[in-house]
C-alpha cells in the first residue's frame, strides 16, 4: 500500500511498522535491484534484516525507547524513510515498488513488534494474530471469542480465493506451522475450512443452475 494503514501487534521484535508516511528501502541481492516497500515482516540474520523474499533492508534502525502498555511491549525506532517525488514514475509488483526518483524523510518513526496489515500476506497476518491470542494472558472466554473472529476471517478468505490458491496456501501453512502448538491448531482450522470449500465446490456447485 502507498499509505499508512492499521497496525497489528504481533509481539515479535523482528516485525516493524512505519508509523506515518514513507517506505523502507530494500535490495534484491541477486540482481542488486532497489525496491521500496512498507512491508516490515523481517528476519534478522547476522545483524542484517531481510524480507520474506530475501531482500536486504538498507535502512538503519535507531532505537529510541521501549514501551509497555498493559500486555503489549514494543520499541520505537527512527530511520530515514523514502517517498517518490511528485514527478516520479512508479512501478508496482505486489508489495514492492520501484520509484524513478525519491525524496528522504529524515528520522521517520518505526514501531517494532507490529505489522501494517495492508502490507503483508493475509494468511501470515492471520497466523500472527492467532499466535498472539494463543500465547496471551487473556481469559479462556475472551480467547475463544477472538479465535472465532479469526475463524470467520479464515472462512471469508477461503471463500474468496480459487481452489488452486487455497490448496497452495495450505501446503505453505503446513510446512511452516507444524512445529508449534498454535500453528498446529491454526492449520487444523484452516484445513477444515479448505475441506468444507472443496466439498461445496466439487459436490454441490455442479448441480446448481445459474440464471
Amino acid at each position: 500500500d502507498m499509505g499508512s494503514s492499521a497496525k497489528l501487534y504481533t509481539g515479535w521484535d523482528q516485525d516493524f511498522a512505519i508509523a506515518d508516511e514513507g517506505f523502507f528501502k530494500v535490495m534484491d541481492l541477486k540482481s542488486n535491484k532497489i525496491y521500496y516497500t512498507r512491508n516490515g515482516d523481517l528476519t534478522k540474520k547476522q545483524n542484517e534484516y531481510y524480507t520474506g523474499d530475501g531482500y536486504l533492508l538498507l535502512n538503519k534502525l535507531n532505537l529510541q525507547k521501549e514501551i509497555t502498555i498493559e500486555t503489549q511491549s514494543y520499541s520505537i525506532y527512527t530511520s530515514d524513510l523514502f517517498m517518490p517525488t511528485d514527478n516520479a514514475v512508479v512501478e508496482r509488483s505486489g508489495i514492492y515498488f520501484i520509484f524513478s526518483s525519491v525524496k528522504t524523510i529524515s528520522d521517520g518513526k518505526v514501531y517494532s513488534d507490529k505489522l501494517e496489515i495492508s502490507s503483508v500476506n493475509p494468511i501470515h497476518t492471520l497466523l500472527l494474530m492467532y499466535n498472539y491470542i494463543y500465547y496471551s494472558d487473556l481469559d479462556d472466554k475472551t480467547k475463544q471469542y477472538k479465535k472465532e473472529m479469526i475463524n470467520m476471517l479464515i472462512n471469508n478468505l477461503t471463500l474468496n480465493k480459487s481452489l488452486e490458491n487455497i490448496e497452495e496456501s495450505s501446503r505453505i501453512i503446513e510446512q511452516n506451522t507444524q512445529n508449534i502448538s498454535c500453528g498446529r491448531e491454526f492449520y487444523g482450522i484452516w484445513n477444515s475450512r479448505v475441506f468444507e470449500k472443496n466439498m461445496i465446490v466439487k459436490n454441490y456447485l455442479p448441480f446448481i443452475q445459474l440464471d
